[in-house]
């Protein structure tokens, strides 16, 4: 099978509004390469890799964990409203790399576009490449705003904020019921926060129901 490691992109560090675009993003292009026929190296083994090694060369983190290829990329924002992603995919060995930047809007659907369009654009120009790159069929792909709400949570929580992480774990959950990591990540923000009774509550049924605000960036 063809590989791709994706890595963790790179956002603007005095811009904390785009903390959850450095999984999110990398999370969003891994559920659409896997759609479309290719092995994604698993975060775990990625991270354990980068960790272990104490590496910041991408290449030879892909090289490691036996990948043919490395994405990598960056997210920046020129406006509240807009984002600009670029996305570099090189070839473990050749070092050969094609390069897409696209800007669009902040809304999960705009960035959901982004996503299929790296996907479809750049992914194809590998050298060695899965026999098809179409969706496979009965493939499922978490929606963008499932998957956007869910970071915006882990940003939060990263933040030192679970209060605010929480909305967003319940929010994607209720829009996916599927997605399992939102009702995990639930659980360990009431752990943080002392409300054990919600946490275990959250932990049988994952249907508490929490007294808090909207969810707001």
């Amino acid at each position: 099978a063809v590989s791709v490691a994706v890595m963790p992109f790179t956002v603007p560090p005095d811009n904390p509004a785009l903390d959850w675009a450095r999984q999110g993003i990398p999370d969003l292009l891994t559920a659409e390469l896997s759609a479309r026929g290719w092995e994604v190296v698993d975060r775990e083994s990625l991270e354990r890799v980068l960790q272990e090694q104490e590496l910041d060369d991408a290449i030879r983190a892909g090289q490691l964990v036996g990948a043919n290829y490395i994405l990598t990329g960056k997210v920046t924002s020129s406006a509240p409203d807009q984002i600009q992603i670029q996305a570099v995919l090189a070839n473990v060995e050749s070092l050969d790399s094609g390069k897409m930047s696209l800007q669009a809007g902040q809304q999960p659907e705009d960035v959901g576009r982004i996503i299929r369009k790296i996907a479809e654009e750049l992914v194809p120009t590998a050298e060695v490449r899965p026999p098809s790159t179409a969706i496979s069929k009965g493939a499922w792909i978490p929606r963008p705003e499932t998957v956007i709400c869910f970071h915006r949570g882990l940003a939060a929580f990263a933040n030192g904020y679970p209060e605010i992480a929480v909305p967003w774990f319940i929010v994607a959950y209720r829009m996916e019921p599927k997605f399992a990591p939102a009702r995990s990540w639930e659980v360990q923000a009431y752990e943080t926060m002392g409300f054990d009774s919600l946490a275990q509550c959250a932990r049988e049924n994952h249907g508490v129901k929490l007294a808090s605000p909207s969810p707001t960036d």
